[in-house]
């Protein structure tokens, strides 16, 4: 056996423990049995097995054509699947983060909406002259003429209706200044959408510049072959890497998949230690079932690892025994009668299920000037065309006035 924790691990003294390991103790006890533990690599132990010089290999297994001649499998222990892991993407903001905020529909209904709003209030704006009284003598309504001629000198052309919603969006409050309730009603609600509209932008705004991340490079397994950018590692012996070849007898992994199973730093790949040395390397792809990999993540790391959505090379482990082992059927025995009080799904939730999670490594989330430069640009952009038009208006009527 060789040490791949959660599964098996082994710990001083010779001990074991981990999912197969105390499944192990519980065969030993119910059978009476004593073992001697051999610490070896996988091709090692499975050559100790043929050459009679060990009797199980207790290391997750999946049955094989390839070596159903050589030696005997226990029944099935659990599933295991492989997953993709690769180096999670700096965490990075774009400039149109601050158009991709809302939904392209969402931002012309806003706009269709503020054109209905200025359109209305320019409209009760330009009837209010008409509900006013008209003047007659006396001084409380000479007064109240005054006080509505006052009022009257707000602008209430279409532009400046269109700046007092777009003043009222930005919390500035809104400048014109209804005399009718009807137009007062309508105030209100442009208030309220004003208000209701900044708050949820500036909320969207903020969490997608606070929460940010870059995308991965895969969507699947057959991407990283296509694409050809990184490097796959997964190790070798298992049943994942037979995956990749035409046939578990062939020699060589088809073309397609040599160039990035054997590209560095995978080509060696072969223990779960090889796995954890590589895995904050860039342009790296990692292969490996949950409960190994959950296990190397939760040590110290220097970088954080995402993980792909997707299952391959699924399959239900066993135990390798050799060939005419006197005991294979009474531990099968065993295992079935497990399975039927539920004593290897409570091994399975210990060791495998709550495996300890990945510690997170701390990174400050800075606003940089990338982030804001096409707002920059527009901003300043807007100075020097509104300088432009000021020149040539300035121009236009001093020329107005030197023709007439």
């Amino acid at each position: 056996m060789e040490n791949m924790p959660p599964y098996v691990v082994v710990e001083k003294h010779g001990h074991i423990s981990g999912y197969m390991g105390e499944m192990w103790h519980i065969l030993e006890d119910s059978l009476q049995l004593h073992s001697v533990v051999v610490k070896e690599e996988f091709r090692e132990s499975q050559e100790m097995l043929k050459m009679g010089k060990g009797d199980v290999i207790l290391q997750p297994t999946v049955i094989t054509s390839e070596d159903v001649d050589s030696m005997d499998f226990t029944s099935a222990v659990g599933s295991i699947w492989y997953q993709m892991y690769v180096k999670a993407p700096e965490p990075q903001a774009y400039w149109n983060s601050y158009l991709t905020a809302w939904s392209p529909r969402l931002w012309m209904a806003t706009a269709m909406t503020i054109v209905l709003l200025t359109a209305g209030l320019w409209v009760a704006l330009n009837l209010e002259p008409r509900m006013q009284p008209e003047p007659t003598r006396g001084v409380v309504v000479k007064r109240r003429r005054q006080s509505y001629l006052h009022q009257r000198r707000y602008s209430t052309s279409l532009g400046s209706c269109f700046l007092s919603v777009l003043g009222s969006i930005g919390n500035a409050g809104l400048q014109a200044v209804p005399m009718s309730a009807a137009a007062r009603v309508l105030v209100i609600s442009i208030l309220l959408f004003c208000m209701l509209m900044f708050n949820s932008y500036s909320a969207v705004l903020t969490s997608r510049l606070a929460v940010v991340g870059g995308s991965l490079p895969f969507s699947s397994l057959e991407e990283v072959a296509n694409k050809g950018t990184h490097a796959l590692c997964v190790r070798k012996m298992n049943y994942a890497y037979l995956q990749f070849k035409k046939t578990e007898s062939s020699p060589e992994l088809e073309p397609q998949w040599r160039q990035v199973v054997e590209k560095f730093p995978c080509a060696g790949i072969r223990t779960t230690e090889d796995i954890a040395s590589v895995v904050c390397y860039d342009r790296v792809v990692l292969l490996e079932t949950p409960p190994i990999m959950g296990n190397i993540l939760s040590q110290r790391l220097t970088c954080r690892m995402a993980q792909i959505k997707g299952r391959y090379a699924t399959a239900y482990m066993a135990l390798q025994v050799r060939k005419k082992f006197p005991f294979t059927r009474l531990i099968n025995s065993q295992i079935h009668r497990m399975h039927e009080t539920g004593l290897l799904d409570y091994l399975n939730s210990h060791w495998v299920q709550q495996r300890p999670q990945q510690n997170d490594v701390q990174q400050d989330v800075q606003v940089s000037l990338s982030r804001v430069v096409v707002i920059l640009v527009f901003y300043g952009s807007a100075v020097i065309i509104s300088l432009i038009m000021l020149v040539v208006e300035i121009a236009y009527h001093r020329l107005g006035c030197t023709f007439l």
